[in-house]
């Protein structure tokens, strides 16, 4: 953090210079989005300060970068903490910025924000011009002279970011399982889980849609109704293009299936559990910093495998050995 510290008490400590030109964060191309606590530096000051970096830029580039820009401000039992997010064209970066003040962690947002539009930026301003001399010191006199106050000792340093910090997950998508039941089911899920660089583990439970299977040697069937809970563990990164990610996964799930008869007089009814486990993989397309498509499909194997065998109906079939486990979804992380 050292580095940048520098930058931005050089940029404060000249704020009082003439500016060539006063151009809004708004006729550039950068999206901003800033949370703060109160008391701190808001999203407008926020824009301010990246106005008045790009218009000391004295050559500015002639085809900027594009900006969405993410930042979070939280207070801490130290003091601050910036989480940073900024996709710069196809490049994309995560900060995390801990902090004494506030102020000092949006100046340094402020000043990763404008470089990554306009490196330039990254320019120290042109020096303001030298003070005149200061007058000779008088002849000394027979009284001691006075003492000179200490200077203030400088404000320790902050520490180098940590770019790996933990991201709350949370999903909501489509599912499709071949094999559970004799037939193809289809349903909702949920998850929630963590994020650490490109490791993520979550948990999803779904509801599905009841399916019907009849007998062979009559009309009698019986509806089943599924509900699943899994827990999966992925790792992936980019390829190729930044938004695109892809990797593999783990998958544990586990399914509770309630079979009721139909068709008959006095039709049975039973619930039987399932538990599969396999690999899979997955891709991702991040829409925004904080917003990903998703798609995935896993092979399960089947540890337990129950029958459906209701009385007066007869048997509805036996589920698969090898179950096809598919998703289509949107997550988002905090």
């Amino acid at each position: 953090m050292t580095r940048w510290g520098a930058w931005v008490i050089g940029l404060v400590l000249s704020s009082s210079a003439p500016r060539a030109r006063a151009e809004g964060v708004a006729r550039h191309d950068i999206e901003l989005s800033w949370v703060s606590p109160e008391g701190c530096p808001d999203e407008a000051a926020l824009r301010r300060e990246i106005e008045d970096l790009l218009a000391r830029v004295a050559a500015p580039s002639e085809s900027p970068n594009p900006v969405v820009a993410k930042g979070v401000v939280r207070e801490t039992k130290t003091g601050f903490d910036l989480s940073l997010d900024i996709r710069a064209g196809e490049a994309r970066e995560r900060r995390r910025l801990p902090g004494p003040r506030c102020e000092t962690l949006a100046e340094a947002a402020a000043l990763i924000i404008a470089i990554a539009y306009d490196p330039a930026a990254a320019e120290p301003a042109a020096a303001e011009p030298a003070p005149p001399p200061e007058p000779p010191e008088p002849p000394p006199s027979s009284e001691p002279p006075a003492p000179r106050p200490s200077p203030e000792p400088p404000e320790p340093p902050v520490p180098e970011p940590d770019e790996r910090a933990i991201e709350l997950l949370a999903g909501l998508g489509g599912v499709v399982a071949v094999g559970v039941t004799p037939k193809a089911n289809a349903g909702g899920a949920l998850r929630l889980g963590l994020r650490y660089d490109w490791l993520q583990v979550f948990a999803e439970g779904a509801l599905w849609l009841p399916v019907q299977a009849t007998v062979e040697d009559g009309p009698a069937g019986g509806d089943l109704a599924l509900q699943t809970l899994g827990l999966v563990g992925c790792g992936g990164t980019s390829v190729g293009w930044e938004p695109l990610r892809m990797g593999g996964c783990a998958r544990v799930l586990l399914a509770r299936v309630r079979a009721e008869g139909f068709g008959v007089t006095r039709p049975g009814a039973a619930t039987g559990l399932w538990l599969g486990l396999g690999p899979g993989g997955f891709a991702t397309v991040e829409l925004t910093p904080w917003l990903a498509a998703r798609v995935e499909l896993a092979a399960l194997v089947a540890a337990t495998r129950p029958r459906w065998l209701l009385r007066n109906v007869g048997e509805l079939g036996d589920p698969g050995v090898i179950t096809l486990h598919g998703g289509l979804g949107l997550d988002v992380t905090f």
